[in-house]
């Protein structure tokens, strides 16, 4: 994590290993610019880092709020947040602080460092603040335990969620296995909102039955008991033996430029309407 995140005023953004542009605070907001080298390139969707940010030499500017509500998805969410504001001590509205202290893990092939900071992502899939677990033996381990270690270790780590009310409830830890490069996010459970690992598991499997691309997942149990959710990370892959990749993030909040929480209820009517989609065709299909 960056030091002091408040007393900096310009981010590198990359795009996998590749700097593309730089990101400012500015009085009313934030500035965004790719550079003239990505610019002369040319636009494309698959070169841009959001779908509503194409590469042009206009910088991408917002007033109001300091951080674009792309930026703004690539933070995490929940007791993740708590603990990243109270470690910058800053403001939960002072985005561009959280993003300069946790942007350097963001989810997809995205990142932020600071101006001086480091040009290159990591590679080595032990280089990301993930806890190594051996899959053969969870039951040794009481999972809510590593998160709190993790949590008071202030790891600079940005796993959003969707729904404030249920990534608040659902904690989540990033986690390895032994074999070299796999990387997952471990969604504990929580009294507060019980089954809501088994719910999401049993949609999860639904979607992928039917033919929709999703992550994969499975229920596990730790030490006492708690049934908690594996999920395989859609945006590391390994390669070239531990040598990771970063992948480009599939979210549609990220795709459109909006805001996580703001493209929940959006995304949830897609999901609901193509899962009808190919359930009734399957149905008929089967009549």
């Amino acid at each position: 994590m960056i030091s002091d995140a408040r007393a900096l005023e310009v981010l590198r953004v990359h795009k996998g290993d590749v700097f593309v542009g730089v990101l400012r605070r500015t009085p009313h907001g934030a500035s965004f610019a790719y550079l003239p080298e990505y610019v002369s390139q040319g636009d494309t969707p698959q070169r841009r880092i959001a779908f509503g940010m194409p590469v042009r030499q206009v910088p991408c500017e917002v007033r109001g709020v300091n951080l674009h509500p792309y930026f703004a998805g690539l933070l995490p969410e929940g007791l993740r947040l708590a603990a990243l504001i109270k470690r910058t001590k800053t403001s939960p509205d002072d985005r561009f602080t959280l993003l300069a202290a946790a942007g350097g893990d963001a989810i997809g092939d995205v990142w932020a460092s600071a101006a001086d900071g480091a040009q290159n992502a990591p590679t080595d899939s032990a280089q990301e603040p993930a806890v190594e677990l051996d899959p053969r033996n969870l039951g040794s381990v009481r999972f809510r335990d590593i998160l709190e270690r993790q949590l008071d270790s202030g790891e600079p780590v940005a796993v959003p969620g969707a729904l404030p009310k249920v990534s608040a409830a659902r904690l989540t830890i990033p986690v390895r296995e032994g074999t070299p490069g796999r990387h997952y996010i471990l969604k504990l459970s929580t009294p507060e909102m019980p089954r809501l690992v088994e719910n999401e598991c049993f949609f999860m499997r639904a979607a992928r039955a039917v033919g929709i691309q999703t992550a994969r997942v499975k229920r596990v149990k730790d030490a006492v008991r708690e049934a908690d959710l594996v999920v395989e990370r859609f945006d590391r892959r390994p390669f070239q033996a531990s040598n990771l990749a970063r992948l480009t993030s599939k979210l549609g909040c990220h795709r459109e430029q909006l805001p996580s929480i703001g493209f929940a209820t959006k995304q949830t009517r897609d999901l609901e309407r193509t899962l009808v989609e190919r359930i009734g065709h399957l149905s008929a299909q089967a009549g």
